[in-house]
């Protein structure tokens, strides 16, 4: 098993740091504008996430992938 762990290890932190930059990338093109929800959509229908849905949706992401290639102090922030 910890062959494999060892085998494993660098492709994953490779994996993660790549995932990691591209969302970091994503957050920044992103435009922080309203978002206009037409009218009649419910929770039901779904609907778009707001500026700041998106902003907590791509800080959690880089803050899981942090913690998954053990940078905790970087997860943390």
């Amino acid at each position: 098993m910890d062959s494999l762990q060892e085998t494993l290890y660098e492709s994953a932190m490779e994996y993660y740091s790549a995932h990691s930059k591209r969302v970091r990338r994503k957050k920044n093109r992103y435009p922080h504008q309203p978002t206009i929800i037409p009218p009649g959509s419910g929770p039901s229908t779904g609907r778009p996430l707001r500026s700041e849905g998106w902003t907590v949706r791509y800080e959690y992401k880089m803050a899981t992938f942090a913690e998954f290639r053990m940078e905790d102090e970087l997860a943390r922030k």
